[in-house]
């Protein structure tokens, strides 16, 4: 009697052990499925940092156009004062390289309020 004891606590504990190791694998997939959303929300956090740093390259890129067509063409500074989109002023294209106005990789539209170029989804 006292053997069929032992073997019925060493089938149960036995069967802990499996319990456990059974545990233990959900517990590793359950942290590496974790691990990959993290990865997958900082992925996506260093995208929209370099879209918006593009978006921000752009907008100087289009302030110097402006400067340098105010230079050669000796205008009023307060022509540039008045609102109104980039992609309206084609002579700007003349200043730029390949002769393209850069867009905003988010969909934004460029914007000029007092010689400053404003992005209508990343602002200044």
């Amino acid at each position: 009697m006292n053997y069929l004891i032992k073997l019925i606590y060493i089938i149960n504990k036995g069967k802990f052990i499996i319990a456990g190791i059974f545990i233990f694998i959900f517990l590793i997939i359950f942290i590496i499925s974790n691990k990959k959303d993290f990865i997958v929300e900082k992925n996506n956090y260093s995208q929209q940092q370099s879209i918006e740093s593009n978006c921000m390259a752009n907008r100087k890129i289009l302030e110097a156009s402006i400067e340098m067509y105010i230079m050669d063409q000796n205008i009023n500074e307060e022509k540039f004062n008045i609102i109104r989109k980039v992609s309206e002023m084609s002579f700007l294209k003349d200043y730029l390289y390949k002769g393209e106005i850069p867009k905003c990789l988010s969909g934004g539209e460029y914007i000029i309020e007092n010689k400053k170029i404003k992005c209508t989804i990343h602002g200044y």
